[in-house]
Formats: C-alpha cells, structure tokens, sequence
C-alpha cells in the first residue's frame, strides 16, 4: 500500500518536472515573475508597499513597486526578473537601461533580478549583487543561484531605507533589520571594489 503511494506521488512529480521543463522562455519569465511579485508582496504589502505586474505594457520592466516616501512622497521603482536556464544575453541589460531611462522621470530606483543564472555583461563585475547609475538612477543587479535565495527582499528592503520609506525604517525588522542592510551595502561596496 505505502509503495503503491510513493509510486503515485513520484509519478505525480514527474509530470509536474516534464510540464517545467517544456515551458517557452515566456512562461518560465511569467512563472519568475510571479514568484518574485508573490513575495515582495508577502513581505511588504502590510507595510502599504505596492507591487503590480507591468510586463505587458511596452518600454517597461516587469514589475512595479512603490512605498510611500519620508515626506508622503511616492517612490517608484522598477523590478525586471529573469528566470533563464542559460545564462542572461547582454541584449536584455540593453534592453532594461533603455526602460530606466524612459522611465527615470517617475522612477527613483531599479532592480534587475536574475533568479538562476549568470547575467553576461553583469556578473563579472560584481556577483551577487552589482550596483550602477542609469541616467541617474540607482540601480542593482541581482545574480543568485536558485530562487530560493531570495536577496531580492534584502535589496527591496535596503533601497526602500535608502530612500526614505517610512521616515526610512526597514519593515520586518525581526526579517530584515537596519543592521543586515548595512552588512549587506557594505559587503557588496568591498566585493565590487
């Protein structure tokens, strides 16, 4: 009976890994995306973060994010996330500077986030994470390798401190605390340098 159940369940799993690995680069994206919006929201929306799925509209990322600002102010921040098997063609960082920049009236930061692999034109210069400026605007680079890293929390909550989310607190302190953001900008500022 019980190996009856195993072969079933290991069955069940392998039509769930074959229907994975058949996806289109389209789907697999839509699947990042919705991973990476899911836990933004789980993690911040109590805060009054909000975060919306923009990848249909064109010369935009793929996500949004906004918090209200120190002085009530919104602040707007672009997240694009790749969920590639192979590593990230530099046409796509091309691609999401163009977006920044046609975004950078409205925008105070971006985040490009790739939940598997390398991204070609990025991580040798800094991995896993790499900080520029994009006509102005701040923005960081993400390479982890697996999804379930997460760090894409981390940098939401130190760019949200960073610009002055509730009076720049860092929500979740018992998560996220002031001190990890500072050991983390810190860590990052020695590795890129």
């Amino acid at each position: 009976e019980l190996e009856h159940v195993a072969d079933d369940l290991r069955g069940a799993l392998d039509d769930h890994l074959d229907e994975f690995r058949t996806k289109s680069m389209g789907q697999l994206g839509t699947i990042g995306e919705n991973f990476v919006l899911a836990e933004l929201e789980s993690a911040f929306q109590q805060t009054g973060d909000h975060f919306s799925t923009i990848a249909s509209t064109g010369h935009e990322a793929d996500l949004r994010g906004a918090f209200l600002g120190s002085g009530g102010d919104k602040v707007e921040v672009l997240i694009e996330v790749k969920n590639y098997t192979t590593p990230i063609p530099s046409n796509q960082v091309t691609k999401f500077r163009s977006d920044i920049g046609n975004n950078r009236d409205r925008i105070k930061a971006a985040i490009f986030i790739s939940l598997k692999t390398d991204i070609l034109t990025i991580s040798p210069q800094g991995k896993p994470l790499h900080f520029e400026e994009v006509d102005g605007i701040p923005t960081v680079y993400i390479t982890q390798g697996e999804p379930s890293q997460r760090m894409f929390l981390v940098v939401w909550a130190m760019l949200r401190r960073e610009l002055g989310g509730l009076d720049g607190t860092v929500p979740h302190a018992d998560r996220i605390t002031i001190a990890a953001a500072a050991r983390l900008r810190d860590f990052v500022n020695e590795f890129n340098n």
